[in-house]
């Protein structure tokens, strides 16, 4: 009856072979001594093709059975010569020539005897399974695998970056027609873009003018004037003081819009409004300053008023006091700190007085150079209408607000349960707050709406700041460039996806045939050791089990 069969798991082979003596402890001392003559002997060998690989390769990664494949080798190719030459001409060959190929031959020959003699070919034919089974091959699987899936994900990158750059440029181009831009300078194009602000806001201005906004300034005028006269008769009942004119005067700007739209203001008129306004630019400035007494120690100074619409001005000032000399100078110079900004002008008095000996009186004329005058070219920079003009244009947003608000409280009033109380209370008041009815009043409050709207549109907004603000526009090319960039940057991305692909299958390209080849020894080296150690055993049959089993 034949004897089982012993089934060795790969991991636990090297482990078995040592516990059973098969190898000696101090195995890899000694195969590390049989690779240093290994490495003489590769030297010795001839430069035939079928040793090139072997020859150039370490002497670790020589083992028995590539020790054994280069003696048959070098025996095969001695054969081959001996044939080629002849017997004669083989018996004639020098000696020196066969002596060194027997040494050649001698020395792996006893290099494998080391092998087989002491069992050095199972512990490093062991090990270099294991090697390959729990190393090598997963490695080469797991570059091959992972650069699959990174071939994958950069297919749905490459797709995602070309859709992206499609949709930047047709944002791109949504973003073009938006803002009015037609070539390449889009700073100009913007600029241009602002022509059709004056109709837009003349549009607000027909839109105040509808009969509806006009019945809602003239209720809310003839409600506040109502409320008001009822509050000064009662004040008459009560004995208080009323003022004879009283003319109320509510939402003036929208009240004007609404009469005469969006007029064009004339030029002086629009910088004095400008002047007043704080803007710091107007076709002339004209400050009345009065005639003003600075009182100061001992003396006093009189300053005459400087008039101003022209280059420059004379000032005149008296200094008026019992004693003359520095004591004149010093009470100069306390007239000029209490006069505050005119600190300069009374630096120059003193110094008149010191130069002239004047002691009573000192004239001087001082060049106030183009005081509160501005150019002709900034003077046409004030906006044109009224709706232009941002601070008109907030009173009037105001005055809508105002209007809007007081509509909404009206209406709320009229139609909740205290309807019935306020025309009661309202029974005195004018024709024109008795009998307009709460639908016409909601009627003039969405126009009120729409008339706040057409304001506050995306458009007109966006127009207004590109013709008031230099920063706007710098910021809005600035995002224009980058949004024409970035299809150009979206497909550089999709090359470089594609690019990265292209390495990654190159790297597979290499790996499969590293795994192909290590599948193969692995499964040539477990049935050589099979083998082996069948030999050692007396014939009796083993199988390595384990995952090399299934390559």
């Amino acid at each position: 009856m034949a004897e089982a069969a012993i089934d060795v798991h790969y991991n636990k082979l090297l482990d078995w072979l040592l516990d059973r003596k098969k190898v000696p402890d101090t195995w890899m001392y000694r195969i590390r001594d049989l690779n240093k003559r290994k490495q003489d002997a590769i030297d010795q060998l001839p430069d035939i093709d079928a040793l090139k690989d072997l020859k150039n390769s370490a002497p670790a990664s020589i083992d028995y059975f590539k020790c054994a494949r280069i003696r048959e080798i070098l025996t095969s190719e001695k054969k081959e010569e001996n044939k080629a030459k002849g017997f004669f001409a083989a018996a004639l060959a020098s000696a020196s020539a066969f002596a060194r190929t027997d040494k050649v031959m001698q020395e792996w020959k006893e290099i494998l005897k080391a092998y087989e003699s002491e069992g050095l070919l199972l512990a490093e034919a062991a090990k270099k399974l294991v090697q390959n089974a729990n190393f090598e091959i997963p490695y080469q699987a797991k570059v091959i695998k992972r650069s699959q899936d990174q071939i994958d994900e950069l297919h749905k990158k490459e797709a995602e970056y070309r859709k992206a750059a499609v949709e930047a440029d047709e944002h791109y181009e949504e973003m073009k027609k938006k803002y009015g831009i037609t070539s390449s300078n889009i700073t100009t194009d913007l600029k241009k873009s602002t022509d059709q602000l004056p109709q837009l806001l003349n549009d607000v201005g027909e839109k105040c003018m509808s009969s509806t906004i006009k019945a809602a300034v003239e209720y809310y005028q003839a409600y506040v004037a109502f409320v008001e006269g009822a509050d000064d008769a009662l004040a008459s009942e009560e004995g208080k003081e009323v003022a004879g004119d009283k003319t109320v005067r509510v939402t003036p700007v929208l009240a004007r819009v609404c009469e005469e739209g969006n007029t064009e203001m004339e030029m002086e008129a629009a910088a004095d409004m400008v002047v007043a306004e704080g803007e710091g630019s107007g076709a002339a400035l004209s400050i009345d300053w009065g005639d003003f007494v600075v009182e100061g120690g001992e003396g006093e100074v009189e300053a005459a008023a400087p008039s101003a619409g022209m280059t420059g001005f004379s000032m005149e000032m008296s200094v008026e006091g019992e004693e003359g000399g520095s004591e004149k100078k010093d009470e100069s110079e306390d007239a000029g700190a209490a006069l505050g900004g005119f600190g300069a002008f009374s630096a120059a008095l003193a110094e008149a007085e010191a130069e002239n000996g004047v002691e009573e009186t000192a004239n001087v004329n001082i060049d106030w150079g183009d005081f509160g005058v501005e150019t002709k070219e900034e003077v046409e920079k004030v906006p044109s209408t009224m709706l232009e003009n941002a601070d008109i244009r907030t009173d009037f947003l105001n005055d809508c607000a105002e209007l809007r608000s007081f509509l909404t409280a009206r209406i709320h009033e009229m139609s909740g349960d205290e309807g019935m109380g306020a025309v009661m209370r309202m029974a005195s008041a004018p024709q024109l707050l008795r009998d307009t009815p709460v639908e016409r009043l909601q009627a003039q409050l969405d126009d009120i709406n729409k008339v706040v709207s057409m304001l506050n549109a995306e458009d007109v907004q966006r127009l207004l700041l590109i013709r008031s603000s230099q920063r706007y526009v710098d910021n809005l090319v600035d995002s224009l460039l980058s949004m024409e960039s970035q299809s150009s940057s979206l497909l550089a991305r999709a090359e470089a996806a594609v690019a990265k692909r292209g390495e990654l299958q190159e790297r597979i390209g290499k790996a499969n045939p590293i795994l192909e080849s290590l599948r193969k020894e692995t499964k040539e080296l477990k049935e050589k050791i099979e083998e082996e150690m069948s030999k050692i055993l007396d014939g009796r049959q083993v199988r390595i089990m384990g995952e090399v089993a299934k390559m």
